[in-house]
């Protein structure tokens, strides 16, 4: 690029223009997503709708690893599935791919992110006003579980979240 002023050139700055691109088996791996899922909401766990809002925004792994300032790893290992999401990245992940952190997470996540103490409490009530250690026997696990999760000390792990599940639709 140039132009000539007073019969002589003058070259103007040139714009380095990066494209990334995108290797076969991403189209692959999108074109999956899209005939299969035509809702996002049918996809049930975290690390599906992870990889399919990544997907639908043409992001590669490392960029939405950047973008929540962790490692490339940790992300791989969030799209392959792991027991726990924490929230403040998956509130990073949510503003990357554009969307609520609510779509990003299943119920469990929702459970543990939104109350469990008060939830917890609401399913002992809904069991007819059974006490602590009464849960604890019915689902199988120490009385300083359901203690501790009532308070907020630790979080409760997905299974016993399942078998509180069960136990509260049994009610129904």
């Amino acid at each position: 690029m140039h132009r000539k002023q007073n019969r002589k050139i003058v070259y103007a700055p040139m714009y380095v223009h990066k494209f990334r691109f995108i290797k076969a088996y991403s189209y692959w791996e999108y074109d999956k997503y899209d005939l299969l899922i035509d809702n996002p909401n049918e996809i049930g766990s975290v690390a599906g709708k992870l990889r399919y809002y990544r997907l639908i925004k043409s992001l590669r792994q490392i960029d939405v690893a950047e973008y929540a300032n962790i490692n490339a790893s940790t992300y791989i290992s969030y799209e392959q599935g792991t027991n726990y999401y924490p929230y403040q990245i998956m509130v990073k992940i949510a503003e990357c791919l554009e969307v609520n952190v609510d779509m990003l997470l299943d119920d469990y996540h929702k459970f543990i992110y939104f109350g469990q103490e008060e939830s917890i409490k609401k399913i002992r009530k809904n069991l007819g006003g059974i006490r602590q250690d009464e849960l604890a026997e019915k689902m199988g696990v120490g009385i300083h579980v359901i203690k501790a999760a009532e308070r907020g000390k630790v979080r409760f792990m997905r299974k016993n979240y399942e078998k509180l599940m069960l136990l509260s639709q049994e009610r129904k």
